[in-house]
């Protein structure tokens, strides 16, 4: 699986970051350009992009691991900025995942100010991901 990078949306509340691949990120621009949103990477302030962008995104629905990698991005959006989530990861390194999970929501609430909670839109939809089973191959 390829590196995933720092990557925030641009909106016109809360700040937000997310973690995924280049290849993810350019799947939740894409769907995020319906709204008045836009993603772009933390440290190079590129929008992340991809050839054959709507074919990939397509195969990714028969492939299992790619599928889990996809709702982990998805998963793993947070309001802040990349100096928050800095100190948010670091206060989560060594927590059990409930804990983690626990802190996170704890977090949320703290921080979120927009009636429109993206992140909490953004967390539902990893569930949803996460819970598609890919067609078995046809031989």
């Amino acid at each position: 699986m390829s590196e995933r990078r720092l990557y925030e949306l641009i909106n016109p509340s809360d700040a937000i970051t997310f973690r995924a691949t280049v290849e993810e990120a350019a799947f939740i621009a894409a769907r995020m350009l319906q709204g008045p949103y836009f993603v772009k990477d933390a440290e190079t302030g590129e929008e992340p992009k991809i050839d054959d962008l709507g074919s990939r995104y397509d195969a990714l629905w028969s492939d299992a691991e790619r599928l889990a990698s996809y709702a982990l991005a998805y998963r793993s959006f947070l309001v802040g900025n990349p100096s928050d989530r800095r100190l948010f990861e670091a206060a989560i390194e060594r927590m059990p995942p409930d804990a983690a999970d626990e802190y996170r929501r704890e977090w949320h609430a703290a921080r979120c100010t927009s009636f429109n909670d993206i992140c909490a839109a953004c967390w539902e939809t990893a569930e949803k991901i996460a819970a598609y089973r890919p067609e078995a191959a046809h031989d």
